[in-house]
């Protein structure tokens, strides 16, 4: 299990995490179903807890997923992307924990990440967490997602955020509390991206 978890805000929705997971199909257990579609059986448990080491919140769901036989191989080759969408009421440190068992076999991979929630009420600037992701990659932004995606790239989606030499990229983040100029009613800012090189 791998995952990318981002902060994020919505006016109706209030802030929340959004965790993008790439489950690696290869350690699931599938059947052959009748119509020949291939079947597999997933629970996925997420936890967050707060600075005190407390439990926030929390989400369990089980999911019963069917692959047409054409699909079958490419999600082998390439897993499966789950969208998991996490409330979060106060600001502050959090640590991420999440579980997947393969129902079939008992299985189970498990992930952990750690988010800093900036506080949005006391008007400073603020950025939400950074999607980056391939060019021809789909922006998947619905806020109460937890679909599973059988169509992504091991190597060069948004979960994994691992990616060939030389590949396009997109990316993509939320400014917060920006002021508006009074004459334009629009933000002025300015952004400066810097690329530094992985060590040899």
């Amino acid at each position: 299990v791998r995952v990318t978890t981002l902060y994020l805000n919505d006016e109706k929705a209030g802030s929340f995490m959004r965790s993008l997971l790439h489950l690696d199909a290869r350690d699931l257990t599938f059947t052959t179903e009748k119509d020949g579609r291939r079947k597999v059986v997933i629970d996925i448990a997420a936890l967050t807890f707060g600075n005190a080491g407390t439990t926030v919140d929390s989400f369990n769901r089980t999911h019963t997923i069917h692959i047409p036989e054409a699909n079958y191989k490419t999600v082998l080759q390439h897993g499966l992307r789950y969208e998991v969408a996490m409330p979060v009421k106060k600001p502050g440190p959090y640590q991420l924990r999440i579980a997947v068992r393969d129902a079939a076999s008992d299985r189970i991979g498990s992930v952990s990440q750690f988010i800093d929630v900036p506080n949005l009420t006391n008007g400073r600037l603020a950025l939400s967490g950074l999607l980056v992701g391939k060019t021809e990659e789909p922006a998947q932004t619905e806020v109460a997602g937890h679909a599973p995606n059988t169509g992504s790239d091991s190597e060069a989606n948004s979960a994994v955020r691992r990616f060939r030499v030389g590949a396009p990229l997109d990316y993509a983040f939320v400014v917060y509390n920006a002021k508006l100029d009074k004459a334009t009613s629009r933000p002025q800012l300015t952004r400066r991206t810097h690329a530094r090189p992985s060590p040899q």
